[in-house]
């Protein structure tokens, strides 16, 4: 009768302990994938503000850059939850609550913060000082800015055009000797390239007949490719931004074996670019054929204001337009994807600079006259200052309505930081590689524009970087493998319980071991404690905040139940023996 009991005993606890397992990963698991994708997004948020404005935190000072080793003495991480975050007063008293962190001076950090929920570290920059990986910024020198270029942010620029060589189309030469003088002498190519910044040479020629005489004469193109190689090896430069507007549509396939020529010409390792005009293309560009010789296509998103659209002046710059009549950065760049443009290889160009227009009344139906292109420093220093400016929010460009009087009102159209963000961030979206800017200088060390562009396409201002090692101490280094263990530790014990239950089992066949157990109630009331302290230290170790324990719970209580039925039994049926 004992050993049936025994047996029975030994197989219930068993299968309450593996019921209590079973439910125990099940009910975990359900309750885990129920909040784990909202409390992971929940955390991005909140950690992405509190990494921003985190006051834990070390300057590198100037002292700090002289040594190999930055070393950051900071108060110990303590986790959000678990054994350590339990008992974090006794842990701080143990190991101290500061500890030094290693970081590798590698001459670029500025402000290390530390997320104190995940342990991590970053580089927090003040000022963002490099495009994101990916992306492509390029911006336009014209020749007669001179020495504005001492003010670029060339760390916010993957690469400068140089503006330009006006193709003689008879001769290929070119036909502005100033242009070209200065290319030779400008220290804007040096600077640029001490920043890592490539500089393109930009080659224009404007009108249908100009273009119809050169691209039919392919004797010219040698003689143009000839003096472009000459000039790109006398400054280091890195490629060619081709420039062709009106060309003519008979001029297509002349226009494809042109860059087909150039590529050959120039090599792999050169860059070359096409500006794709805002419209009245002519369908002259074949994108599909181009393709495979062309690294962008720079689609010029400007020059779109013109009075007879709808007889009112329209922003220089409009993403929508409202009439269909009227052309507007989507139309121009739906065209091109209609006809074989790759988006991977499209640049949006932007402008800085507006359209001035003086209206004969308070209306915007008043009759429009044209009074200048106006560049963004001069319109921040002649009305930012005294008027607020409207943005609209169809053709995502900014202006100022200034009345003059009854009969007179002024109207400027430009790109603000607010309406470039708009179309920048319409450009990534549509997966285009990047921004151009036409021009370079036109900003007049006004932020806007620069600050524009470092929020879209600029470099986190976060950038993770790792320790090199920690001093912690060697109390901390075991209790801390201690903690990394802790589970393999708990199953560890929850094996010793198995067999510390079946050994006795198994010598309770034997009747002496019988005798002596049942007969002594020290020898029972030990064998509990153990039990129950082990299954106290299994759980203790193996409960990470998320089990549910009641399953294990139940386990216990059925097996201790079923202890003290045997074991009064056993103690009764000994009682009743003669």
């Amino acid at each position: 009768m004992f050993k049936q009991i025994t047996t029975i005993f030994l197989l219930t606890l068993l299968w309450s302990s593996l019921y209590a397992q079973k439910s125990i990963i099940n009910q975990g698991r359900s309750q885990a994938r129920k909040v784990e994708s909202e409390i992971r997004r929940t955390k991005r948020d909140f950690n992405r503000v509190g990494q921003l404005f985190s006051t834990d935190k070390k300057q590198v000072t100037s002292e700090d850059n002289l040594a190999d080793t930055i070393v950051w003495e900071k108060k110990r991480y303590i986790p959000e939850r678990g054994l350590v975050n339990d008992y974090a007063y006794l842990f701080r008293s143990v190991h101290g609550a500061q500890q030094k962190v290693y970081f590798k001076n590698t001459g670029d950090l500025n402000k290390i913060v530390w997320d104190s929920t995940t342990n991590k570290f970053y580089n927090r920059l003040d000022k963002v000082n490099a495009i994101r990986e990916g992306n492509v910024v390029l911006g336009w020198h014209p020749y007669w800015m001179k020495n504005d270029f001492q003010y670029y942010k060339y760390n916010l620029l993957s690469i400068i055009a140089y503006f330009s060589y006006d193709i003689n189309p008879r001769t290929g030469g070119y036909n502005d000797a100033d242009a070209i003088a200065d290319w030779r002498t400008t220290a804007m190519i040096d600077s640029a390239q001490n920043h890592n910044v490539k500089v393109l040479l930009t080659v224009t020629n404007y009108g249908r007949q100009q273009n119809d005489k050169f691209l039919s004469d392919r004797a010219v193109w040698n003689s143009l490719i000839d003096s472009l190689e000459v000039l790109l090896r006398e400054r280091n430069g890195s490629g060619i931004d081709l420039n062709f507007e009106q060309v003519p549509n008979n001029r297509r396939d002349d226009y494809t074996d042109f860059v087909k020529k150039l590529r050959t010409r120039l090599g792999s390792s050169r860059i070359i670019t096409v500006q794709v005009p805002a419209y009245n293309n002519n369908n002259a560009i074949d994108f599909r054929a181009m393709e495979p010789f062309v690294n962008y296509f720079i689609i010029q998103g400007y020059d779109y204001s013109y009075v007879e659209c709808n007889n009112v002046p329209a922003p220089i710059s409009p993403l929508y337009s409202l009439n269909t009549e009227c052309p507007c950065i989507v139309n121009t760049y739906d065209y091109c994807i209609r006809n074989g443009l790759n988006p991977r290889k499209a640049i949006l160009g932007l402008p800085t600079y507006g359209t001035e227009w003086t209206l004969a009344g308070n209306s915007w139906n008043a009759k429009a006259t044209f009074e200048r292109y106006i560049t963004y420093n001069d319109v921040m220093s002649d009305y930012d200052v005294n008027y607020q400016p409207t943005y609209d929010a169809v053709s995502g460009s900014s202006y100022f309505f200034i009345r003059q009087g009854s009969q007179s009102s002024r109207l400027i159209w430009f790109e603000s930081k607010e309406s470039l963000d708009t179309k920048f961030q319409w450009a990534l979206d549509h997966d285009m590689k990047g921004a151009a800017i036409w021009a370079l200088g036109y900003d007049g060390q006004q932020p806007g524009i620069w600050n524009a562009i470092a929020t879209n396409f600029g470099v986190e201002p976060l950038q993770e970087i790792r320790p090199i090692g920690y001093d912690n101490g060697n109390v901390y280094s075991i209790m801390a493998s201690f903690v990394k263990h802790k589970r393999a530790i708990g199953i560890g014990v929850v094996i010793i319980v198995y067999f510390f239950i079946i050994g006795l089992f198994v010598s309770l066949f034997d009747w002496r071991v019988r005798e002596i157990f049942f007969q002594n109630f020290t020898y029972r009331a030990v064998f509990a404690g153990i039990i129950i302290a082990l299954s106290a230290l299994s759980i203790f170790l193996l409960n990470d905040g998320s089990t549910y324990l009641f399953p294990l719970f139940v386990g216990l209580i059925i097996g201790a139940l079923v202890v003290y039925i045997i074991t009064t039994r056993y103690i009764s049926y000994r009682d009743k023996l003669p």
